[in-house]
């Protein structure tokens, strides 16, 4: 056989070889595909997917080290996975810069290479040279068009990676892209759920009349859970320019607590939101300043966010959700979701800030209405009551000297009219009360009852004086109700007083059926009980008698009505 023979039968021999290992390569490269296809399908775990991607990729292009990185903050690069023989898996992230294949990629969102790294430079070319690399490609991970990180793959020898590992690489990151979009369509919908079912949960806490402390504990606590951030915490500014946290809740090591004031001033998202009004965002907290600044450096803080709490219009504090140092920062869309946490936050602190103006105002209002019954009362007494006295005693001595003069029926009406007076301020302030205290006070009131009433008193502690008209006025009334419009034939009256509360039940076997929106004396006696901070509980069915129940502070004054 000739040479040109034999030169054409290797060369075609040479041809079906290399066909035979592209075709190798093919299926290999469509098997490694459709797993990871299979894979994001199915929905797998964002971190299994990221694993078994980098490994499939790693064995196909038979390479030394593979990895995946994901780009956060302006300027950082976190590794999230390297598949190669004794190397960790550990998390841990570098700064960008220089000339090397993250930042190269960064820059211009393709994909890049370098087939020696000896004369990379920056941070990360310093970690892969102790790491040995010598040749690397990379190729960006783009999600929903957005730069989400970079997928590389290195080689420790002399040789450079093949001129196709960039289009190889693509065809692995198109897939991972799609399965990260999906898994965060995913996410948002799963948080769009969770952060729903947190506002509803604030919300009837505030319907429901929760109030203080406790909601903005609750409101804090649910901000660090939907946002997933390692802290979250409710501060209010006070006026001499200094804010007091409220409530901070997170596991991380912070150097304040539950009732820290600390000033102003600096650059810090507390004090960006005091001057602006607005929200603010500070991503790298490294390079924060002033006392709250140099404390969030000393706790490794990292992003932060905060959002202001306006309440009637007015700056009241805010709401902070932030991660650690180590952490990416924040998304772009937290202001946003702070935002509906600050506007529900709002809400109830208006409304508890009502409710105790309308408290205080009716605790006023009872004072007020003591008070005038007292003066009333000396006025009458010192007053027309001793003139009334003087009247008979000038009449009788007149009638003295005169006998044949009928007197007698002027006496009796004088004394008739001081008696009649007598009832009246006996009415507007008993002055039992303060001879005998409400025990005899009700028990006085139950001699004088049309009908009959059961007294069952066990004071263990002894309730304040407006504790005691109230308790005074209710029982009244009450008798007066169960004698004129139930017709009832006994009533029983239960006082007892512990733990700071006094517990009053009033029950009648008359014919039920009463209702506060019907008369004037219930509906006082309800406004009453609220003004003092205590609670009414009423039971009427007709044909079955009323019974009453009212808990009041023991020690309730208005100078002090939270008592």
């Amino acid at each position: 056989m000739s040479w040109v023979a034999t030169s054409w039968i290797m060369g075609v021999t040479e041809i079906e070889t290399e066909t035979e290992d592209g075709l190798a390569w093919l299926a290999e490269e469509q098997a490694a595909l459709r797993r990871v296809a299979t894979l994001v399908a199915s929905g797998t775990p964002h971190d299994t997917l990221l694993r078994a991607t980098v490994d499939e990729v790693r064995q196909l292009l038979r390479v030394d080290l593979a990895s995946v990185a994901r780009y956060h903050l302006p300027d950082r690069v976190v590794v999230l996975y390297r598949s190669a023989d004794g190397v960790s898996d550990e998390v841990f992230d570098m700064p960008l810069g220089g000339e090397n294949v993250a930042t190269l990629v960064a820059e211009t969102l393709q994909a890049a290479r370098m087939d020696d790294y000896s004369r990379a430079s920056g941070p990360l070319a310093e970690w892969a040279r102790r790491e040995g690399v010598r040749s690397i490609v990379g190729a960006p991970v783009i999600v929903a068009g957005r730069l989400w990180g970079v997928m590389s793959v290195t080689t420790r020898g002399a040789e450079a990676l093949p001129a196709d590992t960039e289009m190889r690489l693509a065809s692995f990151t198109e897939l991972l892209a799609m399965a990260i979009a999906n898994a965060e369509s995913l996410e948002r919908l799963t948080r769009l759920l969770d952060e729903q079912s947190a506002l509803r949960r604030l919300a009837t806490l505030i319907v429901t009349g929760t109030a203080g402390y406790e909601l903005l504990a609750a409101t804090a606590d649910e901000v660090r859970e939907v946002m997933r951030c390692d802290f979250a915490a409710i501060s209010r500014y006070l006026p001499d320019d200094r804010i007091l946290t409220v409530h901070w809740s997170g596991e991380i090591d912070f150097p304040s607590e539950d009732g820290e004031i600390n000033p102003l001033g600096g650059k810090n998202v507390s004090t960006l939101v005091a001057r602006s009004g607005k929200p603010a965002r500070i991503d790298s907290y490294a390079e924060a300043t002033g006392v709250i600044g140099r404390k969030a450096r000393a706790s490794v803080l990292g992003s932060m966010v905060g959002v202001p709490v306006l309440v009637d219009g007015q700056l009241w504090g805010l709401i902070v959700a932030g991660v650690t140092s180590d952490k990416p920062q924040l998304p772009s869309d937290a202001e946003t979701r702070l935002e509906r946490f600050t506007e529900l936050l709002a809400t109830g602190i208006a409304n508890a800030e009502s409710s105790a103006e309308v408290t205080a105002s009716r605790a006023r209002v009872v004072a007020a209405s003591d008070e005038t019954r007292r003066r009333i009362e000396r006025d009458l007494h010192d007053g027309v009551q001793q003139r009334i006295l003087s009247l008979v005693l000038e009449v009788q001595e007149v009638q003295a000297q005169r006998p044949a003069l009928q007197l007698d029926s002027v006496v009796d009406g004088l004394n008739e009219i001081q008696d009649q007076l007598r009832e009246v301020t006996s009415g507007l302030h008993p002055a039992m009360l303060a001879e005998g205290g409400i025990a005899s006070a009700l028990a006085t009131l139950a001699r004088r009852a049309p009908l009959p009433v059961y007294l069952d008193i066990a004071l263990v502690e002894e309730p304040s004086e407006p504790v005691e008209v109230a308790v005074y006025f209710i029982v009244s009334e009450l008798i007066t109700n169960a004698a004129k419009h139930a017709q009832a034939s006994r009533v029983l009256v239960a006082l007892e007083a512990s733990d700071s509360v006094l517990r009053l039940g009033v029950e009648d076997d008359g014919v039920g059926g009463a209702d506060p929106m019907r008369g004037s004396g219930l509906l006082g006696l309800s406004d009453r009980v609220a003004a003092m901070s205590g609670a009414i509980q009423l039971k009427s069915p007709p044909g079955e008698g009323t019974a009453i129940r009212v808990e009041l502070p023991l020690d309730w004054t208005a100078s002090n009505p939270s008592a």
